[in-house]
């Protein structure tokens, strides 16, 4: 019988720990987009690991193309290959994964 391997757990603490560094990256990114005047867009810090998400949908945006590349551009993300009606980039900065992701529609996409 094979071992499986196991993830180390990560404690309450040190989970706390990531998601307030995850925090002053984010403080860090609304300045920039502040600075550059940036559309607003919703921001969640993960329940699990070091990580920044952004969501952005067509309710939200007027235009969503739009807001995906000028944050893209603004934040230096790279994007990623995903499916078809859906943009996403990502980048690790001082180990806090920061990831934009939009949905789009047939009349934005």
């Amino acid at each position: 019988m094979q071992a499986q391997a196991t993830r180390p757990r990560i404690s309450a603490a040190d989970q706390i720990t990531y998601q307030a560094r995850a925090c002053q990256r984010l403080a860090n990114i609304l300045s920039t987009a502040a600075e550059r005047a940036l559309p607003a867009i919703p921001w969640t810090v993960t329940a699990v690991g070091c990580g920044l998400r952004a969501d952005i949908t067509p309710a939200g945006a007027a235009d969503p193309r739009g807001t995906h590349r000028a944050w893209v551009q603004a934040l230096g993300l790279t994007p990623q290959r995903t499916m078809p009606g859906r943009l996403t980039a990502t980048v690790r900065m001082d180990g806090v994964q920061v990831t934009i992701t939009t949905a789009l529609t047939k009349e934005n996409a």
